[in-house]
């Protein structure tokens, strides 16, 4: 699907958003017509220069991340999407996405929270809410964000230990959590090709808390994830998809991603954690994922097993990741997209220092196209 169709599809939905429902709310009051031929000019433009685009040269460089960058930045020209996202692997078999996401469209906002709960890498219950304006407060200074009031989301670092801490307190339908992520790990950022900027805000994550389902409540603890990406645009659109994942041992996190320019050419990158101290970027050379065992799921073929090598200097990694569960889902009713659960083994050997691998984490696919 070429750059100006993938837009203008963007700017039909919206527009019929727009025009049927009341959960939307405006920035700026404009003509909407005069906008909607101003942005198709601005697709045509941007549909040919991005005819010379070229990731393949692309360079991953993550720096530190502050905890300023984790606040809201706000739309960036006529269409952005921004969004914070959590994810939590509990010791009971549970396993809890969260989703907090901002998209901008011709200067009118749409505000949504989503909610997913898995057992053993099967969905249990999932939910998505849409709200008005005059319920929604965003900091544009600092991780926080409150619906009528109420705190859903707060990130702020401990002036005695320095742990990055979030609370995260969401009810949606039948479920609700209550929880509180510990950082051990060093967060960081980096610009994404065509993509836009991706904070690892906390690469690995200590979780305590509450889970609710139909109203029996659980105390939970497990291992958790948070990234959040802003001034994502259409631009976006020019690749095919991408791959993402974490990865876990004893001392290591591992955050991989492998973005798709087209079926066929792909940038992968990796930046491994140690616990309790610094990252370290690994080159696209010297990394090599592969997939297999590609099944129909949902009108497309998609891998079921991955392979993750990496051979850097002293750093030696073999990981095998098998599919337990897929849930599939769309955002603007044509991108594809799959949430894994999976179970990883394998080895990393850093130093000299070898770990084994075996635990069970999330991964996700998405296709434009």
């Amino acid at each position: 699907m070429k750059m100006a169709k993938v837009i203008l599809i963007i700017l039909l939905l919206c527009f019929v958003i727009t025009a049927g429902t009341a959960s939307s709310f405006h920035i700026n009051k404009s003509n909407f017509l005069n906008q909607l031929q101003n942005y198709s000019n601005k697709v045509n433009d941007l549909s040919q220069s991005s005819k010379d685009t070229d990731f393949n040269d692309f360079l991953f460089e993550p720096i530190d991340i502050q905890l300023e960058d984790d606040a809201f930045h706000g739309p960036k020209g006529l269409y952005s999407y921004e969004w914070w996202y959590f994810d939590a692997s509990l010791d009971n078999g549970y396993s809890v996405q969260i989703s907090i996401r901002v998209l901008n469209i011709l200067n009118r906002v749409f505000f949504t929270t989503g909610l997913n709960v898995y057992k053993d890498g099967d969905t249990v219950s999932n939910s998505q809410k849409m709200y008005y304006k005059e319920e929604v407060t965003v900091s544009i200074a600092e991780p926080l964000v409150r619906l009528d009031g109420k705190e859903i989301m707060k990130g702020y670092i401990d002036n005695d230990t320095g742990d990055w801490i979030y609370l995260l307190n969401l009810e949606m339908d039948d479920m609700s959590v209550d929880f509180t992520f510990v950082g051990e790990t060093k967060g960081w950022k980096g610009l994404t090709p065509g993509i836009g900027w991706w904070g690892v805000i906390l690469p690995r994550a200590k979780v305590t808390g509450t889970l609710t389902l139909n109203g029996i409540e659980m105390d939970v603890s497990g291992t958790g994830y948070h990234d959040h990406n802003w001034y994502v645009t259409a631009v976006a659109g020019v690749n095919y998809g991408w791959y993402w994942g974490k990865i876990d041992s004893s001392t290591y996190t591992i955050t991989w991603a492998d973005i798709k320019v087209t079926r066929f050419s792909e940038n992968p990158f990796m930046v491994i954690n140690k616990k309790d101290g610094e990252y370290i970027n690994i080159p696209l050379n010297s990394i090599k994922l592969t997939t297999t065992d590609m099944r129909f799921n949902n009108g497309r073929f998609i891998p079921n097993s991955f392979r993750l090598l990496v051979d850097y200097e002293d750093i030696h990694l073999s990981i095998d990741m098998d599919v337990l569960g897929t849930h599939h889902f769309r955002r603007f009713g044509f991108i594809n997209y799959w949430r894994y659960h999976l179970h990883c083994s394998g080895h990393i050997t850093i130093e000299g220092q070898t770990e084994t691998i075996d635990e069970y984490n999330m991964a996700e696919l998405l296709r434009f196209r």
